[in-house]
This record gives C-alpha cells, structure tokens and sequence, in this order.
C-alpha cells in the first residue's frame, strides 16, 4: 500500500510543474502508478492534497532556514542567509503558483499568508531586533515595517509582470535589492555579501 508521503511528494512533483489547479486526482494517480481509491484513502480531495502538500514544502523552508541561520557567523552573514532562503521560497512558489494557490485553494493559501507573515517576517524582524542590539543597524527603524517591505520586494521582484526576464536578469534584481537593504539599514557602510 502506498504510503501519504509518497502521494506527497507525486503530487507535489506534478503541482509545481503543471499547476495546481489543471492537475486532477486522476493524474495524481496516474502518475503515482496507482487508483484514485487509494489516494481518497488517504486524502479526503484535492483540497485537503494541495493543503498539505505546501504545508509540508513549506516546513520544509523552514528547516532549511533555522539549519543555514544556525551555520551563519554573525548577524549580516545570518540576514543575508535568510533573504537568500525568501528568495528561494518565492523561487519555488512562483507568482503563478501563488495565483494559482490564491484563486483556487483558500485553506493552502492561508497556510502560505500565515508562514509568510509570522515564520518569515518574524524571522527577519527578530534579526534586525539582533542588529540593532549589536549597533549594526540602524536604531530608529522599525523592524517590523523593514520586514514587510523587503520580504514583498523579494517577492515582487520574482513576478515577470513587473521584472520581465527578457529585460531583467533575476539574480541581479536580488542582489540590488540585497544591497539596498543593506546600505539602508546598517549604521555604517559595509561590504555586502556577494
């Protein structure tokens, strides 16, 4: 008998690959080699098997930013450690896969709003609170509100709307933005990492 994890990860393959929304139950099946009874045995509908699938892609986000904020040496080696893991959060949950998620599975996109606004934002902002303990940023801003912004950046600056590939090369959006952060919030010039 199949196992949930292995339902998991056939749907998740075939989720952020084809979208949320046009893969049916049926493919899921298909694709997991499988009938659809034996996923229903598991999951109670799509919506339950797409909720748990960005819960688990999401938990998994968060144990690989506490592993690289554990490894990190000091606190703007630790800041640009997590704005590299936002980014690839928002990598893999592309603008498309947030509509997708946002339009059509309500209870998946909770999970995500949730994660985003309490893990990530909560993570950034309990950093900058760090810094400003090690007078490295800037006393008078406010945490909370640098937080919001720079984790909506990072997103925004993913969506090819705004950024079109064609015209904007990924990697150096992130790293203006990495350095806007930086000569914004430190109390005295550094070197940015690269």
């Amino acid at each position: 008998m199949e196992s949930a994890e292995n339902i998991l990860n056939g749907a998740e393959q075939l989720f952020f690959k084809m979208g949320f929304k046009s893969v049916t139950m049926g493919e899921v099946a298909t694709h997991l080699g499988m009938s659809k009874k034996t996923i229903y045995q598991h999951f109670a509908g799509k919506n339950e098997l797409v909720k748990k699938v960005i819960d688990r892609c999401l938990k998994t986000h968060e144990q690989q930013i506490n592993n690289v904020l554990k490894q990190a040496n000091g606190i703007m080696e630790e800041i640009a450690a997590i704005l590299s893991c936002i980014q690839d959060v928002f990598v893999q949950i592309n603008p498309l896969v947030i509509h997708d998620i946002k339009t059509n599975y309500v209870g998946a996109w909770n999970i995500f709003q949730k994660f985003k606004s309490t893990f990530l934002v909560g993570t950034l902002e309990n950093l900058l609170i760090k810094g400003k303990l090690e007078n490295l940023v800037r006393p008078q801003l406010d945490e909370r509100i640098i937080s919001l912004t720079q984790i909506n950046l990072i997103e925004a600056s993913l969506d090819g709307r705004l950024f079109p590939v064609a015209a904007f090369d990924t990697q150096a959006i992130q790293h203006q933005l990495l350095k806007q952060f930086y000569f914004g919030i430190c109390i005295f010039p550094i070197s940015t990492p690269s």
